[in-house]
């Protein structure tokens, strides 16, 4: 990592060619955080992306090595993109599922 890479906040709110955009660009370093996945769940379950742009989206996140968590040990985050980058493994994102991961994400920025 060079001194000169920026460094760029996921939010959540971005959407989703905007996020593939940013993971294109190999000067950007990306942080991603729970709060940042809670969002991007709920604009799933407000109908504002398909399970399928979740899917894709997490794939993305999953894979490139230039995303860092908030916390290098949280294993949190790394489990919820892996649960969602690969629905042939863990199943399908339904509304759900969806509600559980938000569940587990909040509760486990609480004091884990």
């Amino acid at each position: 990592m060079t001194s000169d890479a920026r460094f760029v906040i996921i939010s959540g709110q971005e959407s989703l060619s905007d996020l593939h955009e940013m993971l294109l660009d190999v000067d950007r370093h990306l942080k991603l955080s729970r709060f940042a996945l809670v969002t991007l769940l709920r604009r799933y379950l407000e109908d504002h992306i398909s399970a399928e742009g979740v899917v894709d989206l997490m794939e993305a996140l999953e894979m490139n090595e230039r995303v860092n968590v908030d916390t290098p040990r949280d294993v949190g985050i790394n489990d919820v993109l892996f649960e969602l980058a690969n629905p042939e493994i863990n199943g399908d994102l339904t509304k759900a599922k969806a509600l559980s991961l938000i569940k587990t994400l909040s509760s486990k920025g609480d004091g884990g």
